[in-house]
């Protein structure tokens, strides 16, 4: 018996092989696949993550009613979500690097600034003229960008009022051109450059040595050629207005005149031809002769009496109509109706 229990408990090892892999514990199936567990719930964190950040866009989107409108709404908060946390970074790495050293961020703002608005101008339906919004936007950007660079410069010259000027000149012809029409002219024009150019010569001016104010030579005889032109502006302004306004009360004569030949000439009546009633279409003529018009009573030529149906009906008969003149009777008796008595 103790043998038996032996070979029992101790299997040998062929039997042991011969197990095949469907019938191997629970335990050892649950250590072999515990990697897949793992990928199956980093696939449900990315989805739920996934899922979250989607919300939180759409709920963004119709927050604000500018981005309802917008070509492509999640690119444009995901690339602006990008941009301005990379500017926030490198404004925290700037301030805890180099506090009072050169501001590089501001280089990634002025990127950030642009691709952003881009976007915004670009995809929003707000916006009519983009080209002019576009470069609003560049030109307060960089304008920004170059003040802030020659605020943290060594030289205590203002070297940022030169770019920034040409992009001011730049900026108010476009508009000009785009939104105030009636500006875009010689002289406006010419009162726009004296304007910019005469501030930068007063600029260098202060920031240079300055014995003798020298600006005041530029900015007198500018300003005389200013107002000359001004005179001459106003003089071609007006001999042109009294001009057009001479072209409109002749083109007004003109008009009145013509409107009076055709109220004075004479309307022709229109003639419509009269057309015969339903009666006279469809009933002939009756010819009816009297006994004094006969050729024997009367010598001259008979004459006959026209009528048309006049809706009575003759209560009388006329044998006589009927006979020839050769066959016609000498004397008549008393007659009822219309005809005489002979």
């Amino acid at each position: 018996m103790m043998q038996s229990e032996q070979t029992f408990s101790n299997p040998p090892p062929m039997m042991a092989q011969q197990v095949p892999p469907q019938q191997q514990p629970p335990i050892m199936a649950s250590l072999n696949g515990v990697p897949e567990v793992k990928e199956d719930k980093k696939r449900l964190i990315v989805d739920r993550a996934s899922k979250r950040i989607t919300a939180l866009e759409d709920s963004v989107i119709q927050k604000y009613d500018v981005l309802q409108g917008h070509k492509h709404p999640k690119l444009f908060v995901r690339l602006s979500l990008i941009m301005a946390f990379l500017s926030i970074i490198c404004f925290c790495i700037w301030i805890l690097t180099t506090p009072t050293g050169y501001p590089w961020f501001i280089h990634i703002l002025w990127v950030s600034s642009l691709v952003i608005g881009g976007l915004m101008i670009q995809g929003s339906p707000t916006y009519s003229d983009r080209l002019f919004s576009f470069h609003t936007l560049f030109f307060a950007s960089t304008s920004f960008q170059l003040i802030a660079m020659n605020e943290h410069t060594p030289s205590s010259f203002p070297w940022s009022v030169y770019p920034v000027a040409v992009l001011l000149l730049a900026y108010c012809l476009h508009g000009m051109v785009v939104k105030v029409r009636q500006f875009f002219n010689h002289f406006y024009i010419h009162a726009l450059f004296y304007s910019v150019i005469n501030f930068i010569v007063f600029v260098t001016y202060c920031y240079t040595v300055h014995d003798f104010p020298w600006f005041l030579i530029v900015l007198g005889g500018w300003t005389v050629f200013l107002l000359a032109h001004f005179a001459i502006w106003k003089a071609l302004t007006f001999r042109f207005n009294k001009q057009a306004e001479k072209a409109n009360q002749a083109a007004q004569q003109n008009n009145q005149s013509g409107q009076q030949a055709v109220i004075q000439q004479p309307t022709q009546p229109i003639q419509q031809p009269i057309q015969p009633s339903f009666a006279a279409q469809t009933v002939p003529n009756t010819v009816y002769v009297t006994p004094s018009q006969d050729l024997g009573y009367n010598n001259n030529a008979p004459m006959v009496r026209e009528s048309g149906f006049t809706g009575e009906i003759e209560d009388t008969f006329d044998e006589n109509q009927f006979f020839d003149e050769e066959d016609e009777p000498q004397e008549f008796g008393k007659k009822k109706g219309n005809y005489e008595q002979v």
